[in-house]
């Protein structure tokens, strides 16, 4: 059981806290109450907001963000994040503050960090996650002091019930949700509000992305596009990495698709964008096609990312955060996924919960799965599913978006 569940979730992720949730939740404020009607009426001065997971989750956080300053204008909210993707949020208006956390495997470390939480004195505090979640993050919630802590009950799905049983005695009020009804991230996100602060006219309200730049930023960016000869309408961004190798589309596909690109529109330009990890498959696409390809992995911020992708006509790439930037900047999006689509929709990799949002967008998944261990999700640590994915069958696509004639989704 235990190798089964490891194969879903990351090592700090899995790892519980080696001291018991109950017993130091009773030594320090008791049996957490859990009336939500007690939240409907208070007037928080500070509020801690935490989602310690990647890039793609920190980007659906922002319907989030904004809707707890509209409910509470006056207040002081605070984001807690990783360090890697501080970036994303640096400029955003809605905060009063954010701060990278980089957690060093030790309970010392969580300690030192939850002082410091708890000499701001929040009022409010939310954990902004529907699934399972680092043990520490939770447990800084619980340090931080806050007087009522938010988050959604362990009971709402198996996995995380038994990866963090009797994590939510580190809440005061749980969220129940419905492990039934399949929703985006970013509805998880919102219904934590909605469900104690209700606004009935907001019953027909679309979330919309959001991520902010700098004047450098901008400045930044229009000097590289035109260094490069980037034009409006002719650039295709290519999203070649992904935090787990599974999700990763391998380098022959992505030299097949470009190759066939070129060909097809000699006058585009393909922009390869990754990390520091992606600088190898970068290079190798840049030197096999270097008169429509150039390589930017590990050279862009978030930011500069962001700003990037509003001037891209069409985005491709893995299931990884790049693929929501791009949706916040309003580009149609190609996304290669792992997940067969006769996978578990509550899947991490499920487009359900995390494709791409407010865009038009396709994702494309392996009509079966490479084996049938992985009928739910690809459960491998390598590209495997991915790859049952052709170029062929992202080039069709790509050819609809970029306004082929008589090409058909259909």
């Amino acid at each position: 059981m235990n190798s089964f569940f490891k194969q879903f979730c990351p090592t700090d992720t899995y790892t519980r806290i080696p001291v018991s949730p109950k017993l130091l939740t009773f030594s320090f404020f008791g049996r957490p109450s859990n009336n939500l009607g007690e939240l409907k009426n208070i007037s928080p001065k500070k509020i801690l907001v935490m989602r310690y997971m990647g890039m793609g989750d920190t980007v659906l956080l922002s319907p989030f963000i904004k809707k707890i300053k509209g409910m509470y204008p006056n207040s002081e909210i605070t984001f807690v994040t990783k360090p890697s993707v501080v970036n994303l949020y640096e400029t955003c208006p809605y905060l009063s503050k954010i701060i990278g956390y980089e957690h060093n495997g030790s309970i010392g470390s969580v300690l030192r960090f939850a002082k410091k939480l708890r000499s701001e004195k929040y009022d409010l505090a939310f954990f902004v996650r529907f699934g399972a979640s680092p043990w520490y993050a939770n447990l800084l919630i619980f340090l931080s002091g806050a007087p009522f802590r938010v988050t959604y009950t362990e009971k709402v799905d198996d996995l995380k019930s038994v990866m963090q049983k009797d994590y939510d005695c580190f809440y005061t009020h749980l969220i129940p949700g419905d492990k039934k009804e399949v929703k985006h991230e970013i509805w998880r996100g919102l219904d934590i509000l909605n469900y104690f602060k209700k606004d009935s006219a907001e019953e027909n309200y679309t979330p919309r992305l959001e991520l902010w730049t700098t004047k450098q930023d901008e400045l930044f960016i229009k000097k590289l596009r035109s260094e490069n000869g980037l034009t409006d309408g002719k650039t295709v961004v290519l999203g070649v990495g992904a935090s787990t190798k599974k999700r990763t589309w391998p380098k022959e596909r992505w030299e097949d698709l470009v190759g066939r690109l070129s060909n097809e529109y000699p006058d585009h330009k393909f922009v390869i964008i990754g990390d520091k990890n992606d600088v190898e498959i970068g290079n190798y696409l840049t030197e096999r096609f270097a008169r429509t390809c150039i390589s930017l992995c590990g050279l862009l911020s978030l930011r500069q990312t962001y700003c990037l992708l509003k001037y891209a006509k069409l985005y491709i790439g893995n299931n990884s955060g790049p693929l929501h930037i791009a949706s916040a900047a309003s580009v149609p999006c190609i996304e290669i996924s792992c997940h067969p689509l006769s996978g578990d929709l509550e899947n991490s990799c499920s487009p359900a919960r995390f494709g791409a949002w407010g865009v038009p967008s396709i994702a494309l998944r392996p009509e079966l799965p490479m084996e049938p261990k992985c009928a739910k999700g690809c459960i491998e640590n390598f590209p495997h599913c991915i790859c049952l994915v052709s170029s062929e069958k992202v080039l069709f696509a790509a050819n609809h978006f970029l306004n082929r004639e008589g090409a058909s989704l259909q």
